[in-house]
C-alpha cells in the first residue's frame, strides 16, 4: 500500500522540530546547556515547542515573504498565529 501525504509549511516544520527535540545532543542543550534560537519562521516553532508560548510581541522576530514582483507593502506586515502546536497534539 502506498500512501502520498501533502503537509503545509508549518506542519513540515512542525516535523522538524519534532526531529531536534528527539535529538540527544539538544535534549543535553536543553537540561543542561544553553539553547540559542535564531529568530526565523521555523525556529518560531521551536521557540514556541521549548518555552509553551509564542515570544513577547515586543520581540523582533525576523521572517520572510515571498510576494509577486512589483507588489507593495506599505509598513510591518503581521501574520496571524497559525501555529501547529496545540495542547492536544
Amino acid at each position: 500500500m502506498q500512501a502520498e501525504v501533502v503537509l503545509t509549511p508549518d506542519e513540515s516544520k512542525k516535523f522538524i522540530i519534532q526531529a531536534l527535540l528527539a535529538m540527544n545532543s539538544v535534549k543535553k542543550a536543553l537540561k543542561k546547556g544553553m539553547v540559542v534560537v535564531h529568530p526565523s519562521s521555523t525556529t518560531l516553532f521551536l521557540y514556541e515547542a521549548i518555552m509553551g508560548r509564542l515570544p513577547d510581541a515586543g520581540t523582533h522576530w525576523v521572517s520572510g515573504m515571498i510576494l509577486e514582483k512589483g507588489s507593495p507593502i506599505k509598513g510591518p506586515v503581521k501574520r496571524k498565529n497559525t501555529s501547529p502546536f496545540k495542547k492536544n497534539c
